[in-house]
């Protein structure tokens, strides 16, 4: 379980900092002005786009599916954690948990 962990944040990682080159390339265009937002919107996979080619393919039930299925959920929950800290800072996630 903790190579799946591993490769989940391996995958992450690399896909956010490929997505922070894209989005400084941009910036340095003059396109955009927070690179991001950018970053995050392009990083994101989502369990909308990865369930139903999983299941086209018939794999999510075999190993390889779960760890891409895991592997989504942990970059969706990524993506909004960073984009909630970088939106509104620390102080709103102290707020919505404290609620919870």
């Amino acid at each position: 379980m903790s190579s799946h962990l591993f490769l989940t944040v391996t995958r992450f990682s690399f896909t956010l900092g490929l997505a922070l080159i894209a989005a400084n390339w941009l910036r340095s265009l003059g396109f955009i002005n927070d690179i991001w937002i950018v970053a995050l919107i392009l990083a994101t996979t989502s369990l909308g786009v990865a369930v139903p080619v999983l299941r086209e393919r018939e794999l999510t039930n075999e190993p390889f599916g779960q760890l891409l299925l895991v592997s989504s959920l942990f970059v969706d929950f990524g993506s909004i954690f960073l984009n909630g800290k970088h939106s509104a800072g620390i102080l709103c996630w102290y707020h919505c948990f404290h609620v919870l």
